[in-house]
């Protein structure tokens, strides 16, 4: 019997050990491609060559990491993803294989200096030979002692004799090392009136694509990881296209009182995001002229990371049935990727909840990640829960 409970005991510790490790990634399957390169990805000050997508990789796509070369000599070639950490203990993994032989691939991470990758002070763990007929793993533990921006890096190593292909990359939590959750949707206190993920369907709710130019099927479509997504660039081509009356219309709704709207979203390459990635309302699929409402809170656009809309309020149209519609603009020299998920309209007072701090608040991060301090006003991230401090 003492035996029994034992290993039921060591199996449920397996279990809840397992269940708390999470990858962190961002399209680690290299799935998603955006501007030529693979969606989450960074290239500024990070990546010094030109990435391209492997049709056929380990599991689906992959990413061919080429030879670098600098002052006309072979250099190493790196390509990362930017993470906010916490201290703790991480596993960063990788799959990689070589187009020619001989290749070799090193993992790596650094942190961050004046706004990019610290590339001269690169912490490398042990380079893997690799093979032109079999994926091998490269795996580097990392610990991190102190929270902030960190980089991950793949590198494909100045000695390979060409591009390496890299697959099912991951960053795991382990011994209690968390990464800064993304900014989450505030937590009303009042009943919800209407409310979508967007990334299971968008049952209910229209795209108009607009006058499409030729070469360009799609501006809208619906994502099961980022939600609504639009955007008037073909990757295949690496063309831009001008666009208009590119819409994501949502039912129609009946508001009740009080009302505030909250959702998530992310964007990229947009040169103003208040003039080209724009939210309105209208009375009833039939009803007045659509009026702007004023998004107060945009991405900053240097990473895919979704931020929190804000509050957004609707009290001046309480008791009216409406309908909502995200606008897409673009043109031929600037054309967006705008990520939408988690709509949400509630009834309550305020769409935050006041904090007063005390000393339990040990870390307070902005909407961009950021350590800020304790007598930092707006919304800010305690615990993974975004609050108002007045």
């Amino acid at each position: 019997m003492r035996k029994t409970l034992l290993t039921l005991f060591a199996a449920l510790l397996a279990a809840g050990s397992a269940s708390a490790q999470k990858d962190f990634a961002q399209n680690g399957n290299f799935e998603s491609w955006t501007e030529g390169l693979p969606t989450a990805w960074e290239q500024t000050g990070i990546t010094n060559v030109t990435v391209s997508e492997v049709a056929e990789g380990r599991s689906g796509k992959a990413v061919a990491v080429p030879v670098s070369i600098y002052n006309n000599n072979p250099a190493n070639a790196r390509l990362g993803q930017k993470f906010t950490l916490a201290p703790g203990t991480y596993t960063l993994t990788f799959y990689a294989k070589a187009s020619a032989l001989p290749a070799k691939a090193v993992p790596g991470y650094t942190g961050e200096k004046d706004g990019k990758a610290d590339t001269r002070s690169i912490k490398y763990g042990t380079t893997v030979e690799l093979s032109d007929t079999e994926w091998k793993a490269v795996s580097q533990e990392i610990t991190v002692e102190t929270d902030g921006v960190y980089y991950m890096i793949v590198r494909n190593d100045k000695t390979s004799a060409g591009a390496i292909y890299v697959d099912d990359f991951s960053l795991v939590g382990v011994e209690g090392g968390t990464v800064t959750p993304e900014p989450q949707p505030e937590q009303p206190t009042g009943s919800v009136i209407y409310e979508k993920a967007l990334t299971d369907n968008a049952e209910g709710w229209t795209l108009e694509q607009g006058k499409l130019p030729e070469g360009l099927s799609y501006v809208w479509a619906q994502d099961s990881r980022y939600g609504l997504k639009a955007t008037a660039y073909n990757s295949s081509t690496k063309t831009r296209y001008a666009t208009e009356e590119a819409w994501a219309i949502s039912p129609e709704i009946k508001l009740t009182d009080k009302n505030v709207l909250i959702f998530e979203h992310a964007q990229k390459f947009a040169a103003d995001p208040t003039q080209e990635l724009t939210l309105w309302m209208r009375e009833g699929v039939n009803g007045t002229e659509r009026q702007q409402l004023i998004i107060p809170v945009y991405p900053d656009g240097q990473s895919w990371n979704f931020v929190s809309s804000g509050a957004i309020d609707l009290s001046a149209y309480a008791g009216k049935t409406v309908q909502f519609g995200f606008k897409y603009t673009s043109t031929e020299s600037v054309a967006a990727t705008w990520e939408i998920k988690n709509f949400k309209i509630v009834s309550s007072p305020t769409s935050v909840s006041n904090l007063t701090l005390d000393q339990r608040a040990e870390r307070m991060y902005d909407l961009s990640g950021r350590r800020v301090s304790a007598d930092t006003k707006g919304i800010v991230i305690v615990d993974g829960k975004k609050l108002l401090v007045r």
